[in-house]
């Protein structure tokens, strides 16, 4: 910032022109200080972004996982994070077989950018039987995605018993709210 005072420069600035000068910088403090309250007013911590589900692909995709995780409430008993969706095939028709994705690429349209938490379920066609004999008929869960990006969802069919022949869905809620939903039949 350049600083110059009235007293450096007595024959160029009047005293009219400086104060003139101080009061157009303290009102645009003032203009910016209300900018900046009405911006923090829109965070997420404060108020809910609006939420619109675009699809951009489905069928069956390749991945990299980075990172794996014991998850208690999944016929396989893991939850990955991976990257790199590939789309292979746009088909709601995926085959039956272990190490077969599937899923969806998406964007989370907000006029805000930043994180949520959604809910993510994947109903089963039929009870899933894992091999300590626990039972599912869905899995559900929470996980930030987010929005104004490409992002995705997959199911990696990774054990025999997991390979259940049927109508697979795929649903996601925001805030309790079903906004999408998309269907797979594993032949």
């Amino acid at each position: 910032m350049i600083r110059f005072s009235q007293k450096q420069y007595p024959e160029i600035i009047g005293t009219d022109y400086f104060n003139s000068m101080k009061r157009s910088v303290h009102f645009f403090l003032l203009t910016l200080m209300i900018a900046s309250c009405s911006v923090l007013h829109r965070t997420p911590g404060n108020q809910s972004p609006k939420i619109k589900f675009s699809e951009l692909d489905y069928g069956i995709c390749k991945t990299t996982t980075v990172y794996q995780e014991h998850m208690e409430n999944s016929p396989s008993g893991n939850y990955s994070q991976s990257t790199g969706f590939k789309l292979l095939e746009q088909t709601d028709k995926i085959p039956g077989k272990i190490g077969q994705e599937f899923g969806i690429e998406y964007i989370l349209r907000s006029g805000i950018t930043t994180d949520i938490l959604i809910e993510q379920v994947w109903i089963f066609p039929g009870t899933i039987t894992d091999d300590q004999g626990k039972k599912f008929k869905e899995l559900r869960y929470s996980v930030s995605k987010p929005t104004n990006e490409r992002t995705y969802s997959v199911y990696t069919l990774e054990k025999d018993f997991e390979v259940v022949k049927g109508t697979w869905t795929y649903q996601m809620f925001y805030k309790g709210k079903k906004i999408y939903e998309r269907k797979f039949y594993v032949e």
